[in-house]
């Protein structure tokens, strides 16, 4: 099979998790192609030392100024799960869509590559983390065995504020070319998929509080998949960052 390896973001803790990422990723009977998408502030000597032949692509810093960025919050009108973590809850704002727009541009780049529809697997990857449980390579098969509509995702953690507890760990997952760069557009799509939802914060309210029009990236990742037409399926395989 021809997998694609697409690492997305920031190098962060890359020389911890690059001898584990590359036993759970990579195995001899596969061929593989390893693009690396990221800011261009970053220095990526380290990850063309690990991955020499890599694709390395950069691409411009944005700030809060960014004309696409001011239409897409006034657009959303929406709050986000992180806003307790920053000063504002635009500044939250601000740091999830630095993480969705380095993935628009992702997609964009994927789908340019002259072998983009050779591929059969595509995977979208953090640098800082590891992978507990049987290698992911192990499952590249299932792609060519479900719908080209599957995504497959890590079982564990999953953080959810639906009822139901629906969410898609967005650390590394899977899939076809095309299914992961729908999910990869996420930015397209988000403000079909906000969540309402009551929240008991004893600690600072006695009553319960509605929370409305909530961006909480794990939970809008799972129903922006699905109502986008695509199914994830969770794999035994637990996450762990390395900060």
């Amino acid at each position: 099979m021809h997998i694609c390896l697409c690492f997305i973001g920031l190098q962060r803790t890359l020389a911890q998790t690059v001898g584990r990422l590359k036993e759970s990723l990579i195995h001899q009977d596969h061929t593989y192609s390893i693009l690396y998408i990221t800011w261009d502030t970053e220095d990526t000597q380290l990850f063309e030392r690990e991955f020499p032949g890599s694709l390395v692509l950069k691409v411009p810093s944005i700030s809060e100024d960014l004309p696409l960025f001011q239409r897409w919050m006034k657009g959303l009108q929406m709050h986000i799960s992180w806003r307790r973590t920053y000063p504002t809850n635009k500044v939250a704002l601000f740091r999830y869509f630095l993480q969705i727009y380095l993935w628009m541009q992702a997609s964009m780049i994927l789908r340019s590559l002259p072998e983009f529809e050779r591929f059969d697997v595509v995977v979208r990857c953090r640098t800082d983390i590891v992978l507990e449980g049987p290698p992911l390579h192990r499952f590249y098969g299932l792609v060519s065995d479900y719908s080209k509509n599957f995504l497959f995702f890590a079982d564990t953690p999953r953080h959810a504020i639906d009822k139901e507890g629906h969410a898609c760990p967005d650390y590394i997952f899977f899939g076809s070319p095309q299914s992961v760069c729908t999910s990869l557009e996420i930015a397209q799509h988000i403000h079909k998929y906000t969540h309402n939802y009551i929240e008991t914060r004893e600690k600072w309210f006695s009553t319960p509080t509605l929370e409305v029009n909530i961006l909480q990236p794990e939970s809008t990742l799972y129903s922006m998949v699905v109502g986008e037409g695509l199914l994830p399926i969770f794999l035994p395989l637990h996450v762990e960052v390395c900060r």
